[in-house]
C-alpha cells in the first residue's frame, strides 16, 4: 500500500551575492523575471570540480603549502616516499655494482643497502601524515569561516576527511583528501567543500568560496553514506560528506535547529526517540484526547492500538527496522541503508517522518512519529519486501503484534472474565430492545443494580451497524462498551484514511465517546478498558425487563 506524498510548494526568494549583500541584478533586459523566478535564499559558489570541469572559466582556487619549516632532506626523503621509482633504480645499480665488485652474485646483496633511505621516506610518511591532514583541517576550516563570513565561535564546525587514489607499497595514506567543513550557524547551514590535500607536495588547493543554506528552506535532510543529502523547499538536492563517526552529532543538530531547538554543540543523540510524545504538541492531530482514552491507570499509551511497550520492542529489531526503511521509502540505496548502524536507522526514519509530518500533501501530515511507525508496521502486510525476506509476516502481524482472532465468539471468554472481575456476572445473547447483546453484565450491589452491556466485533462491514446497536443498548444499560482487538481497530483506522486522505488515529475514540460508549482493548487473554463509558439511569421498566429475563438465558462459564 503506497503513500501519497507531494512535492512541497516552489517558494521564490531573491539570491543574496557571494559576499552576503544585496539581491543580484540581471545584467539582461528581463531583469525583474530573472529575480523573481529564484528560488530560495542559498548562495551558490564556485567548487574546484566546477572549475576543473570548465563549467565557470572565470573562477580561482588559492593554493597553500604545508612544507614551510621543513629541512631539505626531510623534503627528499617525503618526496622518495610518495616516488619509489628512483629508490628501485638505485637498488638495482648499487647491486649490480656489488656483483661487479665481488665477481660473483652474492653481490647482489649490497643493493639491499641502498632500501634504507625508502625504509626511512615510509617511516617518515606513516608517522606524520596525520599532523599534516590535522593541520590542513585547521587551515581549511579557518579559510571556510572566512570567505562565508562565519564566526568560528558561533557555528558548530564538522571538518571531514575523505582520502583517495592508491598510496605506494607500505605507505598508510592516500595520495590526496578531500576536506569540506560544515558550519552550522543560527539561521542557516554554510558548507566549504573542494578543498583538496595533496600529501605528495603537501600543498593545499582552496577552494574561493562556498554555500550557504538557509534552515527555512530546508524540507528534508537525510544520511546517505558518505553524504548528508539536503532537499530545500524548491524540490533540489544538495549534498556534502561526512564522516561516519561524526554523522550522529550533526544529523542531531540539524533535527535540532528545524525544530527550533538549541542543542548543546557535539551532544549526543537520544537514542530513545519512542518516546510518548504529548497529544497536544504542534505537530499532532488537533484533537481533544482526554484522559479517557487511557482507561484505568494500568493501561499504557496506545499508537495505533499497540501498546507502547510492545512498541519499543518491536522498532529495538535492527531487520524490522530496514524493513520500515523500504515501507516509508527512505532515500538512499537499500544495500547501503542495510549496513548502517542501528542508531543510523533510527535517525533516517525519524527524518522520513519528519518530512511527512510537515508535507501537507502526506497522509500522515501532523501526525504523531509513533503513531506512524504503529501504522507503518501494520501496513507491512500488505507489502513484500524487495530485498530479502521480510522479518514479519502477515500472520505475526496480525496475530502475533494486533492479536487478531478468526472469529467474533473468540472475543467472549476473556470480556466475560473481565465482567467478572469487575464484579459482575457475565450472560451471553440476551435481548435488549430489539436487538441482543453479546454480553451482559449484572451485578447486585446493596443500594442498586446494574447492568454492563458489551458488544463484540470482530468484522469491519458489520461495524457499520454498530453504533446504532450501542444506543439502543443504553436504553436498557448502565454502561455500554464495544469490545475489539487491536487489530480490528487498526483496520477501521485503515479503511477511514483510504476515504479521507489522511490517518486519523482518534476517529473511532471520537465516534465511541460522541455517543458516550466504552471501548475495551482485547488482547488474547488480557482485556484493557482504553475507553472508559458514561455512567446513565435506564428506565426501571426497560431495567426490570432485562433482570427478569435473565433466568432464560445462558450463564457464561469461565
Amino acid at each position: 500500500m503506497g503513500f501519497r506524498i507531494g512535492r512541497p510548494r516552489r517558494a521564490a526568494h531573491p539570491t543574496k551575492t557571494a559576499l552576503g549583500g544585496a539581491p543580484s541584478e540581471c545584467a539582461t533586459p528581463g531583469a525583474s523575471e530573472c529575480l523573481a523566478s529564484a528560488p530560495i535564499p542559498v548562495v551558490r559558489f564556485v567548487t574546484v570540480h566546477e572549475l576543473r570541469s570548465g563549467h565557470l572559466a572565470n573562477a580561482m582556487e588559492r593554493i597553500t603549502r604545508l612544507s614551510e619549516g621543513i629541512d631539505r632532506l626531510t623534503r627528499i626523503a617525503w618526496y622518495l616516499g610518495w616516488k619509489p621509482a628512483p629508490t628501485y633504480v638505485l637498488v638495482v645499480c648499487v647491486g649490480v655494482f656489488g656483483w661487479l665488485l665481488l665477481q660473483h652474485p652474492a653481490g647482489i646483496a649490497f643493493g639491499l643497502l641502498a632500501l634504507a633511505p625508502r625504509w626511512r621516506a615510509t617511516r617518515l610518511i606513516n608517522e606524520n601524515w596525520e599532523k599534516h591532514l590535522s593541520q590542513a583541517e585547521v587551515l581549511v576550516k579557518a579559510e571556510g569561516a572566512s570567505r562565508l563570513g562565519v564566526r568560528l565561535d558561533d557555528a558548530q564546525c564538522t571538518v571531514s576527511s575523505m582520502g583517495r587514489g592508491m598510496p605506494p607499497f607500505l605507505i598508510r595514506p592516500k595520495p590526496e583528501y578531500d576536506i569540506s567543513v560544515v558550519y552550522i550557524c543560527d539561521a542557516f547551514l554554510a558548507v566549504y567543500q573542494g578543498a583538496v590535500l595533496g600529501l605528495q607536495e603537501l600543498k593545499i588547493r582552496l577552494p574561493e568560496q562556498g554555500e550557504e543554506i538557509y534552515f527555512r528552506h530546508i524540507s528534508l535532510f537525510i544520511y546517505n553514506p558518505p553524504y548528508i543529502e539536503v532537499t530545500l523547499s524548491n524540490g533540489t538536492t544538495r549534498r556534502f560528506p561526512v564522516n561516519s563517526e561524526q554523522s550522529t552529532s550533526l544529523l542531531a543538530t540539524l533535527r535540532a535547529k528545524l525544530r527550533g531547538g538549541a542543542p548543546t554543540p557535539g551532544a549526543p543523540i537520544d537514542a530513545n526517540i519512542f518516546r510518548p510524545e504529548p497529544v497536544t504538541s504542534p505537530s499532532n492531530l488537533k484533537v481533544d484526547l482526554s484522559a479517557r482514552y487511557h482507561g484505568t491507570g494500568s493501561n499504557e499509551e496506545r499508537y495505533c492500538y499497540v501498546r507502547l511497550s510492545k512498541l519499543n520492542q518491536l522498532l529495538s529489531d535492527s531487520s524490522l527496522l530496514d524493513q520500515l526503511m523500504e515501507q516509508l521509502e527512505v532515500p538512499g540505496e537499500p544495500a547501503v541503508l542495510r549496513r548502517l548502524t542501528q542508531q543510523q536507522k533510527v535517525e533516517c526514519i525519524k527524518t522520513q517522518v519528519e518530512h511527512f509530518q510537515r508535507s501537507q500533501t502526506s497522509i500522515w501530515r501532523g501526525v504523531t512519529t509513533l503513531e506512524v511507525l504503529a501504522a507503518s508496521i501494520w501496513r507491512l502486510q500488505y507489502a513484500d519486501s524487495r530485498h530479502g525476506k521480510a522479518p514479519l509476516t502477515k500472520r505475526t502481524i496480525r496475530r502475533g503484534i494486533f492479536c487478531a482472532v478468526s472469529e467474533e465468539a473468540d472475543l467472549e471468554i476473556p470480556v466475560a472474565r473481565w465482567l467478572k472481575k469487575q464484579g459482575y456476572e457475565p450472560f451471553r445473547e440476551i435481548r435488549l430492545g430489539l436487538g441482543r447483546v453479546d454480553v451482559l453484565g449484572y451485578k447486585k450491589t446493596g443500594f442498586s443494580n446494574r447492568l454492563a452491556a458489551v458488544e463484540l466485533k470482530n468484522d469491519y462491514e458489520q461495524f457499520k451497524r454498530a453504533i446504532n446497536q450501542l444506543v439502543t443498548f443504553a436504553e436498557y444499560a448502565d454502561l455500554v462498551y464495544l469490545a475489539c482487538t487491536p487489530a480490528f481497530a487498526a483496520e477501521y483506522l485503515d479503511h477511514n484514511e483510504q476515504s479521507v486522505d489522511h490517518w486519523d488515529p482518534g476517529v473511532l475514540e471520537r465516534k465511541l465517546i460522541d455517543g458516550g460508549f466504552g471501548l475495551l482493548i482485547v488482547e488474547r487473554d488480557q482485556v484493557f478498558e482504553v475507553i472508559k463509558p458514561v455512567e446513565r439511569t435506564p428506565s426501571s421498566a426497560n431495567f426490570s425487563r432485562v433482570v427478569s429475563n435473565l433466568s432464560t438465558v445462558t450463564v457464561i462459564e469461565c
